[in-house]
């Protein structure tokens, strides 16, 4: 499997990660900007070149003040 990238997973829920955003590969830094207060849930997906994605991994939590 050749890497492509990476797609982050994020939501207000940990069971209802809504929305996304696909990163490259060698970004060593992204910004969600926007992100209202509250606790937002994340997990990643590696993407590959052939479209594949691995398993989601663990989902984690950041609380914005």
């Amino acid at each position: 499997m050749d890497l492509a990238g990476y797609r982050v997973y994020y939501g207000s829920s940990p069971e209802a990660l809504s929305e996304s955003v696909k990163i490259s590969v060698g970004l060593q830094t992204y910004v969600i900007d926007d992100l209202e207060p509250g606790t937002w849930y994340f997990a990643v997906r590696a993407l590959a070149s052939d479209g594949s994605e691995s398993p989601l991994s663990d989902v984690v939590a950041k609380t914005i003040t």
